[in-house]
């Protein structure tokens, strides 16, 4: 980033920051302790001075400037150390507050949100660009406060000794940083390209935190309760798309209650988005999407998606025992008869029963230590535990963001191609979703 650049970015970036500032609930009252313990130590030291300079021009009382000089070195050394102390204080809990502020409001944020985002960069935003952010704070603008305080200070006890001399020295102070500044560019300019890249990261992480926290996250609560959904799943006049491409332009589609319905359809045709759109990942474009004659908008997201099991293609497990895993945000105790039954079913039983402490077994993060379908069942699992599930007997094929057909199992294997090849080669290529 050229200097241009970052000079012409500036004030928008102070806007962002402060804006962001607003949000992050700093620990003000620890930045005010450390501004106050800066300027007592600053005056404690300009006693120091004074002492010093006593010394040297020869007085020597020892009541009068050798005891006073060490009470106030003593002092000295005890605020620094104190001030280094808040300073730490200060520094860590605006990481803190700051990275717990970024991780409320990406914990609500849209789920198109992360399709735009790598994990990556997201954990960078929330430790690297905080991290900048907090020295920003301590470094530029608390220090400029306690560097202003400082100068007028200095500038008091000058003008006591003798204004003359605090006239001069603003006639020669100018002069002084203009000599600073070309000596500086003539001697450090690889210096000065470093503090330009220094700055542009520090700009950068700014505006990328301040990115996030003006986001408008999800409002999870407002509507009805979706205590109990009842009825089919239509699709009335659905659009949507990804940017200016339809995927889906007035889908109509009915999703029978109490199904399995096998939702089977080439890569693209729109499996995946169907559900996303059912789980309300996503909201429609046009048209509406209702369960027992009810828009899903009407429900408020956080009883709804509590009603709706959705797994997707890529099972997330977490560091933790198998059991945990399985009974994760329930509200009811699980026997082992239960979680038996279930994994028997889905062929987990002998899995399970091969490990020495079976569902108190331990998963590595991501459960990196189970194979993929054993991870995807697992995740299916837990599933069951949450809803009854029916035998599937309705089958909706899909392509291009198309309905190509629909009906009973029994229908669809004796009509449809695609089933029927799905059938006879063994390949899985269908989403389910059960109402």
């Amino acid at each position: 980033m050229g200097e241009n650049e970052i000079k012409a970015g500036l004030g928008e970036t102070m806007r962002k920051f402060f804006s962001m500032l607003g949000r992050a609930r700093l620990p003000y009252v620890w930045i005010v302790a450390y501004i106050v313990v800066s300027m007592f130590l600053m005056n404690v030291g300009l006693e120091v001075t004074e002492y010093t300079a006593e010394m040297f021009a020869g007085n020597v009382s020892l009541t009068g400037v050798i005891l006073p000089f060490i009470l106030f070195t003593v002092v000295s050394l005890v605020i620094s150390s104190i001030s280094g102390i808040v300073s730490g204080i200060c520094t860590a809990r605006i990481d803190r507050n700051l990275r717990r502020s970024l991780w409320e409001r990406v914990v609500h944020l849209p789920f198109s949100f992360y399709q735009d985002i790598q994990p990556k960069e997201m954990i960078s935003r929330i430790t690297t660009d905080v991290a900048a952010v907090s020295q920003l704070v301590m470094q530029v603008f608390v220090e400029f406060v306690t560097t202003l305080y400082s100068s007028v200070l200095i500038f008091q006890r000058i003008y006591s000794y003798n204004y003359r001399l605090m006239l001069a020295l603003f006639v020669i102070l100018p002069l002084q940083v203009i000599i600073a500044v070309l000596a500086g560019q003539m001697q450090f300019g690889l210096g000065n390209k470093v503090n330009q890249a220094r700055a542009g990261l520090t700009q950068g992480s700014t505006l990328r935190i301040s990115d996030v926290m003006s986001r408008k996250g999800e409002d999870i609560s407002e509507g009805a309760d979706a205590k109990a959904l009842e009825g089919n799943i239509e699709f009335r006049d659905v659009s949507f798309g990804f940017g200016e491409k339809p995927l889906f332009e007035h889908l109509n589609l009915t999703i029978p209650r109490g199904q399995m319905t096998a939702i089977i359809g080439k890569s693209g045709s729109g499996k995946t988005t169907l559900l996303n759109l059912i789980h309300r990942l996503y909201p429609p474009g046009e048209g509406k999407i209702c369960i027992g004659g009810e828009d899903i908008e009407t429900f408020n997201k956080k009883s709804y998606r509590s009603s709706v099991t959705y797994i997707t293609q890529e099972a997330v497990l977490f560091s933790g025992t198998i059991r945990e895993n399985l009974v994760m945000g329930l509200d009811r105790e699980v026997a082992d008869g239960e979680l038996d039954e279930i994994c028997k079913k889905l062929g987990l039983d002998e899995f399970i029963q091969s490990l020495p402490l079976l569902y108190d077994t331990p998963l590595s993060e991501s459960g990196s230590n189970l194979s993929g379908g054993q991870m995807q069942k697992l995740a299916i699992a837990h599933a069951f535990l949450r809803q009854a599930v029916s035998q599937a007997d309705y089958v909706i094929v899909m392509g291009r963001g198309e309905i190509e057909e629909q009906g009973t199992f029994a229908e669809m294997r004796e009509k449809n191609k695609y089933l029927k090849e799905l059938l006879e080669s063994d390949e899985g290529g269908a989403g389910g979703e059960e109402e």
